[in-house]
């Protein structure tokens, strides 16, 4: 599955920057893959704040109006 950046509507990648839209915090996407939840299949991108190896979480994504799977809340970052 390709997750999109809601901005540019690049493709999100391993190891891409991404900014938050609420805090500004700067993360790196360190996991892309699927899982499934409620019997659907949906994609997986899991997130890891710079400078804090211990912060790993999944962001969530949704279907924008072009059918793309989105990620909700981040920007891409030019770090």
């Amino acid at each position: 599955m390709d997750i999109y950046d809601k901005g540019s509507g690049a493709k999100i990648s391993i190891l891409d920057c991404l900014r938050s839209d609420e805090r500004g915090d700067l993360v790196q996407v360190v996991g892309l893959g699927e899982k499934v939840r409620h019997n659907r299949l949906l994609p997986l991108v899991q997130l890891q704040q710079v400078g804090n190896p211990l912060s790993l979480y999944d962001a969530t994504t949704h279907i924008d109006e072009n059918g793309r799977w989105i990620i909700a809340g981040y920007e891409k970052d030019a770090v």
